[in-house]
């Protein structure tokens, strides 16, 4: 998962779009001469004014406008909208051409000016082409796998049930790996870009990925591992789907969306059989319980919550919804492999256990099913998973660039004693001193920090034990794969899962290593990722439509914590009225280098107290930032609350 998984994609990609509109092509007397491009000059002004009506999810008079085909098909009227080469017959331009001040799009809102309906006119006249490029989802296949320059992201990895096979998300694939790390069985392409999670069926021959195509769509994948071939490709909501988890008997896949909620199918039919909106944010994970009746999910809204099945009803809140209990979203769930008891970790850095079925009332301030609490790791938890055994767990947590893997050994019994019930019972408030206490012994009895291990290279977002409990495997930021010994957190190995364009990868070596032991390390250690981003793209603006003014976001700004950063956003608006994302194709100048670093992309991190000046510029025009840093104490504690 950033795997903070911000929010909100989608909301980011229609901004976007708004931003880019009608100024990339000026339309003047001459437009009708020059060629009209439908991908570059007539798209961005249907995203930023007519999308928002005229969408798939909710069309407006039956008309979409971001599916070609249904934009020169038309709507509920039955008319053409769009005649090729014939803009006078083109119900579109007819709807868009004011009548006095007026048009009827866009609806309520400003009509296009008239360089703009121009624009359109031209295009029309010119054959309505589409030159849109194909869409990058169907670049890949078997034939034509993804190339990688540096390793991915990795939010999710699984071993098969006989222990064989690793999973690892990829771009637009799920690679599989033999459990050693040291051979790709098998690359699974399919249309997400991005795989959230992969999770094998209980019997192994099946495998669920769920992924997305941003502010677009979500997605399940269920692979037959036999065949390599794609099962079942079924859409879901319009952006990310999370958390996919089996049912016991493996007839039923639950996941969770970014449209908090949680949902189950059944894998035969593809059918939905639960919806559940019970969650008010992003829904990122999900297990169900021992006997399959019952699915237990967490969010970002902070809680862990019980439906049944059966009749799709919210049940409860196994996690504490008493203020400050838990301080942040949870990201990571798993259930113990003989009894109805999950661990989940979250943004407060901390693994929990808590029964999953409530035997005491539900009293003011309680967090009755908690079990055991366990120490806190650095940063945020990601990934969390118990020992096939039921007596030891493992966590990773990222923070800064940096991650931390923590393995705990654990014993607990599958419900509390009546003694234990009878004070979780009361009132908080009502507890007296000794009780209190007996609680908090309870729930840290027994509890043995296993192992320990910081990872200086890069955020950890998944972990998973092998099926014999012997290894672990974890993974990140910085693309590796990282096996470890369960009982002594000793690296065993660390490689890339994707072939790699470049042939000799940049290892990490350290001071004083001789060649040999740098030659050695290429074999299977740790590949340098350029994490920081020093290597972009090239970009271009063609100043076609002049640039007439640029403004940077935020103009002036103080960095009041040691890690807090800034984002600068440079904006260009253009003669005819449009405007355009600049940030990373402006000339930026800095006075006070010792005060601040701004990467490529405009993040601002602070050095050390001052005051610094940022002055970008581009085609003869400028905009200027004053940041100051604050004086700041040399010890630093994240606050997660939100």
């Amino acid at each position: 998962m950033s795997c903070d998984k911000i929010r909100t994609v989608a909301c980011f990609t229609v901004a976007l779009c708004a931003s880019t509109v009608s100024g990339l092509f000026t339309a003047s007397a001459s437009a009708a001469d020059k060629q009209v491009s439908f991908y570059q000059h007539i798209r961005p002004i249907l995203q930023a004014q007519c999308a928002g009506c005229h969408h798939p999810r909710n069309p407006e008079g039956e008309y979409v406008v971001t599916d070609f085909s249904h934009l020169l098909k038309g709507g509920e009227s039955q008319t053409k909208a769009i005649v090729p080469g014939k803009p006078d017959e083109s119900y579109l331009v007819q709807l868009i051409t004011p009548q006095g001040n007026d048009a009827e799009m866009p609806k309520a809102k400003t009509p296009l000016s008239p360089d703009q309906i121009q624009l359109i006119r031209s295009w029309i006249q010119q054959g309505a082409r589409n030159d849109s490029p194909a869409k990058v989802e169907y670049r890949f296949n078997q034939e034509h796998p993804p190339t990688y320059s540096s390793p991915p992201v990795i939010t999710s990895l699984a071993y098969s049930p006989d222990g064989k096979i690793l999973a690892v998300a990829g771009f637009h694939e799920v690679i599989l790996h033999a459990a050693e790390g040291d051979q790709i069985l098998g690359r699974l392409i399919g249309k997400s870009q991005r795989i959230e999670s992969v999770q094998f069926s209980p019997d192994g021959k099946l495998l669920a990925a769920t992924g997305r195509t941003p502010a677009e769509r979500g997605e399940i994948q269920i692979w037959d591992l036999a065949t390599r071939t794609l099962k079942k490709s079924i859409p879901m909501t319009y952006d990310t789907l999370y958390g996919a988890s089996w049912s016991p008997d493996g007839k039923l896949l639950a996941f969770g969306c970014s449209d908090n909620t949680v949902r189950v199918i059944e894998v035969e039919t593809g059918n939905e059989v639960l919806y559940q909106n019970a969650h008010y944010d992003w829904v990122l994970d999900t297990v169900f319980s021992t006997d399959g009746s019952h699915l237990i999910s967490v969010s970002r809204d902070r809680t862990t919550k019980l439906t049944e099945l059966k009749t799709q009803r919210f049940i409860d809140n196994i996690t504490s919804i008493t203020p400050k209990a838990l301080t942040g979203g949870l990201a990571a769930i798993d259930r113990h492999p003989t009894q109805d008891t999950v661990l989940v970790g979250g943004a407060d850095g901390v693994p929990k256990l808590y029964h999953v079925f409530r035997q005491s009332k539900r009293v003011i301030g309680d967090d009755a099913n908690l079990v055991r609490q366990f120490p806190a790791l650095k940063g945020r938890i990601f990934g969390v998973d118990i020992h096939p055994g039921g007596n030891q767990l493992v966590a990773v947590s990222s923070l800064n660039h940096t991650g931390e893997l923590k393995v705990f050994n654990f014993d607990i019994a599958d419900k509390f004693s009546e003694d234990l019930v009878k004070i979780l019972s009361e009132r908080v408030a009502s507890r007296s001193a000794e009780d209190k206490k007996q609680i908090e012994e309870i729930r840290n009895k027994g509890v043995q920090v296993v192992s320990e291990v910081n990872v200086p290279e890069s955020g950890l977002y998944t972990v998973c034990y092998h099926p014999d409990g012997e290894v672990i495997a974890t993974a990140g930021q910085d693309g590796q794969v990282r096996l470890y010994a369960a009982k002594t957190g000793q690296l065993k190995k660390a490689f890339v899962p994707v072939p790699l364009q470049q042939a000799e990868p940049e290892v990490a070596a350290k001071p004083g290593d001789s060649q040999e032991v740098v030659e050695e390390k290429k074999t299977d250690q740790l590949v340098v990722v350029d994490i920081n981003e020093k290597q972009l793209p090239e970009e271009s603006f063609s100043n076609v439509d002049p640039l007439v003014r640029l403004e940077v976001q935020p103009a002036e700004a103080t960095l009041a914590q040691k890690y807090d950063t800034i984002q600068f956003l440079v904006t260009g608006y253009t003669k005819s009225g449009g405007k355009t994302d600049l940030t990373r194709l402006a000339q930026m100048s800095l006075t006070g280098k010792e005060i601040i670093n701004v990467s490529q992309r405009g993040l601002v991190r602070a050095l050390k107290p001052g005051t610094a000046e940022v002055q970008f510029s581009l085609h003869g025009q400028q905009a200027t930032a004053k940041i100051k840093v604050a004086e700041f104490p040399a010890s630093y504690s994240p606050d997660y609350w939100r």
